[in-house]
């Protein structure tokens, strides 16, 4: 009784084998090219997320730091008039909202 052989191969890569990708070309002359503009739009557009996702990670910790420096700010001077505590208090709250981290649905 003859046994049984499995071979299985693995590739992990954005590009296919250089005989897949050989064999593409062979089948559809131009195919490797364009396989190789595809992956080279996906990395661009890979970095412009990457540089975007920065970008609004900055503005976030700018404007949490203003407010929370406004709301610093807003409470000594409310303390400074002999305004009621409590407003100075309220502002110094407000400013800890910037402390919590923006959570995105698309992030995962």
């Amino acid at each position: 009784m003859p046994g049984i052989i499995a071979q299985t191969v693995s590739w992990r890569a954005p590009l296919p084998t250089p005989s897949d990708f050989q064999g593409y070309e062979k089948a559809l002359p131009g195919a490797a090219d364009r396989i190789l503009k595809l992956a080279e739009r996906e990395q661009e557009l890979r970095i412009s997320n990457d540089q975007s996702e920065a970008r609004r990670s900055l503005i976030g910790i700018v404007l949490g730091f203003l407010l929370s420096g406004t709301s610093v700010g807003g409470g000594v001077w409310a303390m400074y008039l002999d305004r009621d505590v409590s407003l100075g208090i309220g502002l110094n709250g407000l400013g800890a909202l910037g402390a919590y981290p923006r959570h995105d649905s698309q992030m995962a």
